[in-house]
């Protein structure tokens, strides 16, 4: 009895450390943190960029990978600078868009990157209307991940299964990409009519915030952080889908955000000289000029624009941050 006893015992540690072992081999093949340096092979394991959103996979692999670049300009924001500031020609230019991302996560991001050997001279950031979720992955979530949370957790392996099978499919292959710069799958699509047009409901959100100190605290976090480096610190509204640009609601959801973050980032500026700040509404325009970001055409729905439009966008922020621009060109330049 002993001896079968003892036999089952030991087949069944065999067949547990086996699948273990299966496991982390799996993990460190796909890599979703990044933890092993594995090299990436189109058709297993390199769509690790395009995971959605799972658990804190999205904005850790922005943190690693921002603090990897060497580029003077990070731009930070949702998924409209993920799909509509095209980077992939401006080496001098990182963009680290992530899908939702509230103020947590941008803050976050300026954070880890400011702390780079090299720190950036520039940060281009999208305002957010979502301060932060409740899971507060944007407060909590570090660089490196533990070795179990790397190897062998259910977290881990639900990403590592997505990015095998997303990497099968051939889809989302950033392999060459320096950053996250991402048009979606179907961008030769046209634009839908005003009649099909579908308000995005992030248009409707002014603000979003656990409490009314959270933005305060989010924003200053990031101007400390530019002011420790003398780095500069680009805010701006992005623009209105051009049907949507006499919209009561939107308009009033628009103003009332951007009134919290200019009041806040106007007192920053009195308080840290160091950090060079601009709160720039990118849909302010003149009207009589004529713009890409204008035509419907360069719309991909009723929120996000395209590469064209967003070239538009991003002279118009730029051109717009005065000294705070200049200083930033020259210091990368040097």
């Amino acid at each position: 009895m002993d001896q079968v006893l003892r036999r089952f015992l030991l087949h069944t540690a065999s067949v547990v450390i086996a699948t273990l072992s299966l496991v982390v081999l799996f993990n460190v093949i796909e890599d979703p943190y990044h933890r092993f340096g594995t090299r990436r092979i189109v058709g297993l394991n390199h769509a690790y960029r395009s995971v959605g959103t799972l658990d804190w996979l999205p904005l850790r692999s922005r943190l690693i990978e921002v603090t990897r670049s060497d580029a003077p300009i990070v731009l930070v924001g949702t998924s409209r600078t993920k799909q509509g500031f095209d980077t992939s020609a401006e080496p001098q230019m990182f963009n680290t868009g992530i899908g939702g991302a509230d103020v947590a996560e941008l803050r976050k991001i300026v954070d880890v990157a400011s702390r780079r050997p090299i720190p950036p001279r520039m940060y281009v950031v999208e305002t957010s209307p979502i301060v932060a979720r409740d899971d507060a992955r944007g407060r909590h979530v570090e660089i490196e991940p533990g070795l179990f949370e790397s190897t062998i957790s259910a977290a881990v392996t639900r990403a590592s299964m997505m990015i095998l099978t997303r990497s099968l499919a051939g889809r989302d292959s950033q392999l060459g990409s320096r950053d996250f710069f991402a048009p979606p799958r179907d961008h030769d699509r046209p634009t839908p009519t005003d009649g099909e047009l579908r308000i995005h409901p992030w248009y409707t959100y002014a603000l979003i915030a656990p409490s009314g100190v959270e933005l305060e605290t989010y924003l200053r976090g990031m101007a400390m952080r530019c002011a420790a480096t003398k780095a500069s610190l680009i805010v701006h509204e992005p623009p209105i889908h051009p049907h949507l640009s006499s919209h009561v609601a939107i308009g009033q959801a628009k103003a009332e955000r951007m009134r919290a973050y200019e009041r806040i980032l106007n007192d920053l500026r009195v308080e840290l000289p160091a950090c060079c700040i601009r709160f720039i509404d990118a849909g302010a325009r003149d009207a009589h000029v004529c713009s890409d970001d204008t035509d419907p055409a360069h719309w991909y729905d009723s929120l996000h624009f395209d590469g064209i439009a967003g070239a538009a966008i991003l002279d118009r922020v730029l051109s717009s941050a005065g000294e705070c621009g200049l200083l930033t060109l020259a210091s990368a330049t040097r």
